[in-house]
């Protein structure tokens, strides 16, 4: 039987996330940039940035639970249209010239809360609209939206926030994410964790939000193969940020900023091309952990040579990065998310965000701190090695496990 990818609840997703993704590219701008003219202060901006991220680390493993034992369409639902109302009172606050620093901190702390929420919740639901045989392709989609929107949108609000001011742009993020959860309510979609039979029975023993809790733990310590990537990715995370810390530091401190944001154009063109390839073209299954692998380790040489080479070998370094990044990705998320039960996939998914989220700051912490000492290009030669060492000693090392996630014909 040939399942078709474009089904209807799989069309109105992707639409619904193209049209959200924008107004999440604008909003990430606007609020940024909002709170850094009012207080001129680049302290004040960080601990901003990283108060949204703090709920980031805590809130997904919480949040896993939640998402196993609720309809996951009605929190996207839900989230999506307290972020458009959301929005819409930024738009007004802004209009009427309101600021108050530790208004913007407890928000902060509320979006990076929702964000995590619906993350979880996405990902867990994101998998049931798709037909077998379909999920390369899906994740191929998915893969694209983000870095599409982000290239149209944010430029488009650079220059509508020169001459437009703020509140229009908050008053399209607030339309965008009220036509997103619109679209949403017409999904249909048959929540099979909600009928599994197990946490039906569970229900009726007296099951808690902690004993479903403690299952998805002991679900994780039979499952070597998704612990091995839960492993891993928090050392990814945290060798990857270095670069993502001090790349803009080094191109600023040679006045070449120019450098950097084409760079950054070159690699979300690289994730378009990869993107487009994995739609295209379908990957031999048994090949796949070698080829994952393969990028892991190639990836990481290229971030950790980058700033040794000439601009244009730099350029075109970045440009297959770009394109082996979302191979790699595509195979390990829709491996993992095709593997997990259902019932399961909110639990798994909150831990992974949890612990990719801490890699990432405890990443950019340690960068930031060892690039005022050292050379930012030995620094990040450095984390990379770290990287290359934790490819070969957990996902090499545990590729029996990884394999039965990876090598999956989808």
């Amino acid at each position: 039987m040939n399942h078709k990818l474009w089904n209807r609840n799989f069309s109105i997703i992707t639409i619904g996330s193209i049209i959200s993704m924008m107004g999440n590219a604008v909003s990430n701008f606007a609020l940024g940039l909002v709170v850094f003219n009012h207080t001129n202060s680049t302290l004040l901006y960080s601990l901003f940035m990283i108060l949204n991220t703090i709920p980031k680390i805590i809130v997904p493993m919480l949040a896993g639970t939640f998402v196993d034992r609720s309809s996951r369409k009605t929190i996207i639902v839900t989230i999506d249209m307290i972020y458009g109302f959301l929005f819409l009172g930024f738009a007004y606050v802004t209009h009427i010239g309101f600021f108050n620093y530790p208004f913007y901190i407890l928000l902060s702390m509320v979006l990076g809360s929702l964000d995590s929420i619906y993350n979880v919740a996405y990902e867990s639901l994101y998998p049931e609209f798709i037909e077998k045989g379909n999920f390369s392709k899906a994740y191929s989609i998915s893969s694209l939206i983000y870095p599409i929107a982000n290239t149209i949108m944010v430029p488009i609000a650079g220059f509508a926030y020169d001459y437009i001011g703020v509140t229009p742009l908050f008053l399209f993020n607030g339309v965008t994410f009220l036509i997103t959860q619109g679209l949403e309510r017409f999904l249909k979609v048959d929540e099979n964790h909600l009928k599994n039979k197990k946490i039906l029975a569970k229900e009726k023993k007296g099951s808690t939000y902690w004993d479903d809790f403690k299952d998805g733990i002991e679900y994780l310590k039979h499952e070597r193969g998704l612990v091995a990537i839960i492993a891993y990715f928090f050392i990814a995370m945290l060798t990857t940020a270095s670069s993502q810390t001090l790349l803009l530091p080094h191109f600023t401190s040679i006045n070449k900023v120019s450098w950097y944001s084409l760079l950054m154009s070159i690699s979300t063109a690289g994730r378009i091309i990869g993107g487009v390839i994995h739609y295209k073209f379908r990957y031999p299954a048994i090949h796949k952990f070698k080829i994952a692998l393969f990028v892991y380790i190639i990836t990481s040489m290229i971030e950790g040579s980058i700033l040794f080479l000439a601009y244009p070998v730099m350029a075109i370094m970045y440009l297959c990065s770009g394109i082996l990044s979302v191979t790699s990705y595509n195979i390990r998320i829709s491996g993992t998310q095709n593997y997990l039960e259902s019932d399961k996939r909110g639990r798994f998914n909150g831990i992974f965000m949890m612990v990719t989220m801490l890699g990432s700051m405890i990443g950019q912490f340690t960068s930031g701190l060892l690039g005022d000492h050292f050379p930012i290009p030995n620094v990040i030669m450095g984390f990379m090695i770290v990287n290359v060492i934790g490819a070969i000693s957990i996902m090499l090392c545990n590729r029996n496990a990884v394999k039965k996630i990876y090598n999956q014909n989808l």
